[in-house]
């Protein structure tokens, strides 16, 4: 993957709570994180890096048609994404002599259960418009014959169609019934 990003600073301060006194360089990092863990994840490989290709090519704000409507669907998720990865770390600094969190003269700390709360409002508000860019993209199937449904394995790997398939242990067993088990009445 490249090092494109899908949405700007401007667009990520203007869709969310984050004022704009806080440092690009602090944020930026996490844009790239949230697409690679969320938006890549949605569009697939390949129409990830056609997306990606077209905005090398002519940048965000010369995309066209189809492509600028799936740029546009694709903002407010992974903004709201971005603000819930970088979160915990927009008031923290990480210095040689520990971890501190940063206060104004007239600030006050917010309590961990609020914090909690709103990480977890923003992961919802994320969650949401991650459900309308995908519904756009199953609705849009025609215009993104590249785009793969989650759970499609025939695109899951689409350069290697002979990939193994990555498989989850959640480290729970059932043992199968034998022909000498019996339920109890």
């Amino acid at each position: 993957m490249s090092d494109t990003n899908f949405i700007t600073l401007s667009d990520l301060k203007a869709e969310t709570a984050i004022q704009s006194n806080v440092e690009s360089a602090l944020l930026m990092p996490y844009v790239a994180l949230a697409q690679t863990e969320f938006i890549t994840k949605e569009l697939g490989i390949t129409l990830t890096e056609q997306l990606t290709a077209e905005i090398n090519l002519w940048g965000i704000s010369g995309l066209t048609g189809s492509s600028l409507s799936l740029i546009n669907y694709i903002k407010k998720p992974l903004c709201y994404y971005t603000f819930y990865k970088a979160f915990p770390y927009i008031g923290t600094k990480f210095t040689n002599k520990g971890i501190v969190k940063m206060l104004d003269d007239n600030a006050e700390n917010v309590s961990d259960e609020k914090e909690k709360e709103l990480r977890a409002d923003i992961k919802n508000t994320a969650e949401s418009e991650h459900n309308k860019l995908r519904l756009f993209l199953y609705q849009n199937k025609e215009l993104f014959p590249t785009w793969r449904e989650l759970g499609d394995s025939s695109t899951e790997y689409p350069s290697n169609e002979s990939a193994p398939q990555k498989r989850y242990n959640s480290g729970v067993h059932f043992r199968k019934k034998s022909k000498y088990y019996r339920e109890e009445d």
